[in-house]
């Protein structure tokens, strides 16, 4: 996703820190990049899924790992956008500030048709901090806000706790066209002393134009390991025999400090009529396959190869879209209008 606000809030903000800091409260309420972003490892170099067709690939990269590398890096750019606009913003002084609120803006170019200002509002019952990032068309009055949240801190004055906050870049794309986003995605987050948790939920076109409902789910921990679940519409048989239905795959990654990990997989519909597929894949710390299984239905084993010994994460993790999150779960309770 193409960003040109970052590069003129950048440009426009005034130099200078004041030696205090006015917008520290505020700022430590807005989302980070550690909130929002997968720390997901390495690199990966295919976009292929879960196949019963073609050839095992254990001793080669694994194919799972690089599919939720692609999902998590495609996860990451939509949060992308607004921590950059606000860590931009915050770097430097509130314009205006007061015990209960914080402004920062506005700001612009003199060519640019737009200006953009964020505002940071404290409210004590329930004890929170409700923001929204706007912008306004110059030849216009109003300001449209195109990003907002809420966060509740476990204390005051701690950036643990949980909130919500959504972006939505078709708003984004009226107030500056050269932005190419579209959608709504919606974020809700609990961030403690040893873990992240996250669910986001998108709404919007895909790059085939078509509109989509995708929900994701992923949570990191201080050790370093985490894990992400995530569906998506694909070919399990390749196209091979005619069977080239669309199945529904679900996908939940588990992974180590190191890189190492397991990927286990259900998919429906589709050629598998009423059947469901399960299976599961382990890679190692050079992201190798050194085991997969797959299954339809209770019996049917497709394919088996490898050690299951060299799982590193032993444990089977339960794949479902019931875990997926709804609209419902990343709405904002104290949605800022």
């Amino acid at each position: 996703m193409r960003n040109t606000i970052h590069p003129i809030l950048i440009g426009t903000l005034a130099a200078g820190l004041w030696a205090c800091d006015p917008g520290a409260e505020y700022r430590a309420a807005l989302p980070d990049r550690d909130t929002v972003t997968v720390a997901y490892p390495a690199t990966g170099t295919s976009e292929a899924g879960l196949s019963s067709q073609r050839q095992a690939i254990v001793g080669e990269q694994s194919d799972l790992y690089s599919q939720t590398y692609y999902a998590s890096r495609d996860l990451n750019a939509f949060g992308k956008l607004v921590v950059d606009v606000l860590e931009a913003i915050t770097a430097f002084p509130p314009t205006e500030y007061d015990e209960t609120s914080a402004t920062w803006g506005p700001f612009s170019e003199p060519r640019e048709p737009s200006e953009w200002r964020l505002h940071v509002q404290k409210i004590e019952e329930p004890f929170r901090y409700d923001w929204r990032l706007e912008g306004r068309q110059k030849s216009e009055k109003v300001y449209l806000s195109f990003a907002s949240g809420t966060f509740l801190p476990t204390d005051k004055g701690e950036d643990l706790g949980e909130g919500y906050f959504k972006v939505d870049f078709e708003t984004l794309k009226k107030l500056n066209p050269a932005e190419d986003g579209q959608g709504v995605v919606g974020y809700a987050f609990k961030k403690e002393a040893d873990r992240v948790n996250v669910r986001v939920r998108f709404n919007g076109p895909n790059e085939q134009g078509q509109i989509v409902d995708a929900g994701y789910a992923f949570e990191e921990f201080a050790d370093g390991t985490g894990s992400i679940l995530f569906a998506f519409p694909g070919d399990i048989d390749d196209g091979k025999d005619g069977r080239t239905a669309i199945e529904d795959v679900v996908i939940r990654t588990r992974w180590l400090k190191d890189g190492a990990g397991r990927a286990d997989v259900s998919a429906i519909n589709g050629d598998l009529g009423r059947d469901s597929a399960t299976g599961v894949q382990c890679w190692d710390n050079r992201f190798i396959s050194t085991h997969e299984k797959i299954t339809v239905g209770s019996e049917q084993l497709l394919i088996s190869v490898g050690d299951p010994s060299t799982c590193q994460i032993t444990d089977a993790a339960p794949v479902s879209r019931d875990a997926l999150p709804e609209e419902t779960d990343v709405t904002n309770p104290f949605e800022v209008q």
